[in-house]
């Protein structure tokens, strides 16, 4: 188990809140900060499905468990007349969604963990809940959305 990870350096000015719905809405929402995605909506708003597919498929080549991407793809799809493709993307979203609530929750309870350790003064166990939710975000790809 590696023993690094980017987000030990930072310093918490305040503990979590505790809300992991709002992180994991952050995550299939294009807006929350993916300009590559925002492109593929406004392209798809702007009633040009062609370019917008591109984009998400693009992007999925990239990210392939994206879920935002994933959605977006599946919009564009019913957009086209794919249907059978619209389908399966929309049940891969709400796996991965699913999936990722999971990974949340671990994150989750790592950080209440890390915030627990860090007001009792035991920087040992707040490093290993750092590692802990480092470590659980990163195997799943998901590390960028924790920091």
């Amino acid at each position: 188990m590696p023993r690094s990870c980017p987000a030990m350096g930072v310093s918490r000015d305040k503990p979590t809140t505790g809300d992991s719905s709002e992180a994991f809405q952050q995550s299939i929402d294009p807006s929350a900060g993916n300009f590559e995605l925002i492109r593929a909506a406004d392209a798809l708003l702007a009633n040009d499905p062609g370019l917008a597919e591109r984009l998400c498929r693009d992007f999925l080549n990239r990210e392939p468990s994206n879920v935002a991407a994933i959605r977006l793809l599946a919009e564009v799809g019913i957009r086209l007349g794919r249907f059978d493709e619209a389908h399966r993307l929309v049940a891969e979203a709400a796996e991965r969604a699913s999936e990722l609530g999971v990974v949340r929750i671990r994150t989750w309870l790592a950080s209440r963990r890390f915030d627990i350790a860090m007001l009792r003064g035991d920087p040992t166990d707040a490093e290993n809940a750092a590692l802990e939710m480092c470590e659980t975000a990163e195997a799943t790809g998901e590390l960028s959305n924790f920091m």
